[in-house]
């Protein structure tokens, strides 16, 4: 009797394996079910391998091509790429001719996806940028990719942009401290943006250094921490993700972007010294942060607080047995989707790849972070020093993701005063 329930059990599991397998055509293109259907594809592949058979890759194989601009001419230092279900990747970066060649890629089906710096990074896996599923195994592959040079958007010459009256605002975390406080508005592609807030310190005066911080909610969350860094002698432009915008990491980008050139022409008033900063993002800001990085001019210096790195990494944290994400953060990690299908949305989320372009960074990261792993931090400061970018690495104790501010430990403390010593040092050395 158990061993024919077990045999019913598993007919009706392949039969789901293979509905989710058959029904991405529909359910993929729906911005509803998409999640949904990760979640119950992670779901089956997961029981199948726990309960039935993991699967075995018999045999390695290789992938190699050109990569091209658009003009015809090759693309050096070009990452192509290609991942499993459980997200280990297996990568290589372009010569000075265009050419690339990958090797010891475990037997299987993938879809190639390949990118550079100053071209456009995709996150949607589309033609040219991205193949077809391609069988790798007993013959070689070939992969060859068009990449289109990216532009930085201009400042629009006119923006609706208002700058409200100034509010003295207090903070009792690190030390009793005051700041001016400035609400910001600004229309941008339609949408009235007001997340975000300027910070300087009081009296007043200035010009000051610019410190730019990318929250991960409503900039106001954070007040008691912003209000120590102005009044420490810094002009604080304090970005949060505009909650019109939703999870719309690309728009969030684009307001940064935006706004961080409108400050540092002057828009904002005269508080900013020079257009250099140093930026300050980590959790869900550094999704968005990073993402901006290539439009960002005369940037100093990155502080990464519990940030993420290489969103591969997130998905490989799911199939781990030493270092596992809890529910219900797992289920978010899943809803995202299996990157050996869409490998340019991870990509879009793993900086830790083009280390090489970042500027000097200072990682931090708590060892009990269930939302987002340590390994992030250690994935990004081994891409930094491979790519011989300075860097530093602080691993610590803590048991929040977040470095609440409104309750403040002694480790959020000890935190704030590295932060500002680095930024300190980037502005005087």
């Amino acid at each position: 009797m158990a061993m024919s329930f077990r045999r019913i059990l598993l007919v009706l599991v392949a039969f789901l394996f293979a509905a989710v397998l058959l029904s991405p055509l529909w359910a993929s293109r729906l911005a509803v079910t998409r999640p949904l259907y990760n979640i119950g594809a992670y779901k089956t592949r997961r029981w199948w391998w726990d309960h039935v058979a993991t699967p075995a890759s018999i045999g390695r194989g290789s992938l190699a091509g050109w990569v091209t601009d658009t003009e015809g001419e090759p693309v050096a230092g070009a990452l192509v790429l290609v991942a499993t279900p459980r997200g280990q990747t297996f990568y290589a970066y372009s010569d000075e001719t265009g050419y690339y060649s990958i090797n010891g890629i475990p037997r299987g089906v993938y879809r190639p996806i390949a990118a550079a710096w100053g071209y456009e990074l995709p996150s949607q896996s589309r033609p040219p940028q991205v193949g077809a599923p391609m069988a790798l195994g007993a013959e070689p592959g070939r992969f060859d990719a068009v990449l289109t040079p990216h532009l930085s958007p201009p400042l629009p010459e006119t923006v609706d942009l208002q700058v409200g009256p100034p509010l003295t605002v207090t903070s009792d975390f690190a030390l009793v401290s005051q700041a001016t406080r400035r609400a910001i508005t600004f229309t941008h592609e339609g949408l009235a943006i007001n997340s975000d807030f300027l910070y300087t310190p009081r009296p007043a005066g200035g010009p000051w250094p610019l410190l730019v911080i990318a929250y991960p909610s409503i900039a106001t969350n954070w007040e008691k921490a912003t209000v120590p860094f102005a009044a420490s002698g810094y002009t604080v432009l304090a970005i949060g993700p505009d909650p019109d915008r939703a999870l719309d990491l690309d728009g969030h980008a684009r307001d940064m972007q935006l706004i961080i050139g409108l400050t540092q022409r002057g828009r904002l008033g005269p508080f900013p010294a020079a257009p250099d900063f140093v930026l300050v993002t980590g959790s869900f800001g550094s999704l968005y942060g990073y993402r901006a990085l290539p439009d960002l001019q005369h940037l100093l210096a990155i502080v990464n607080i519990g940030g993420v790195s290489d969103a591969f990494l997130g998905v490989q944290a799911l199939y781990s047995e030493t270092l596992q994400i809890p529910p219900p953060y797992d289920l978010a990690i899943a809803s995202m989707g299996s990157p050996d299908r869409d490998p340019a949305f991870f990509l879009a989320y793993s900086p830790a790849f083009w280390a090489r372009h970042h500027p000097p960074t200072y990682i931090m990261h708590t060892y009990e972070d269930e939302v987002i792993p340590y390994n992030q931090a250690q994935r990004l400061a081994a891409a930094l020093a491979e790519a011989g970018i300075p860097h530093q690495l602080y691993l610590y104790h803590s048991d929040t993701h977040y470095l609440d501010p409104r309750t403040p430990t002694e480790q959020a403390l000890d935190v704030f005063s590295r932060v500002l010593a680095f930024v300190d040092e980037q502005y005087r050395p």
